[in-house]
């Protein structure tokens, strides 16, 4: 449980950071979820893919089928400095990249 916290709380860090950087917000709260999950995401990812190989997290995979991520104490402290340089980028990228959908209906 409290590997769950360290992820989702990475991510809010990162979802913070990001809208105060590029001073926009997200246009409705489905998006707003949908975009702290994937930051949430990618701030696992990325601590995982960086300090797996270095023995500092460990996966576990009980009998029950379900895998879990164990955190070492500096995998936290690498969690929250990978979240401070996402939102950073992130932030970054949402002021200076415009990305939009456009619905075009069909002739």
């Amino acid at each position: 449980m409290f590997n769950y916290l360290i992820i989702l709380g990475c991510g809010a860090m990162t979802y913070l950071l990001s809208e105060k950087c590029s001073g926009k917000n997200a246009p409705n709260w489905y998006s707003a979820i949908i975009t702290y999950l994937m930051y949430s995401m990618t701030d696992m990812m990325t601590t995982y893919i960086i300090l797996s190989p270095l023995g500092r997290i460990t996966r576990i995979d009980r009998v029950d089928g379900i895998t879990e991520i164990s955190y070492g104490n500096s995998a936290m402290f690498m969690a929250v400095i990978i979240a401070l340089l996402w939102g950073l980028v992130f932030g970054f990228l949402r002021k200076n990249v415009d990305i939009k959908v456009e619905k075009r209906d069909k002739e």
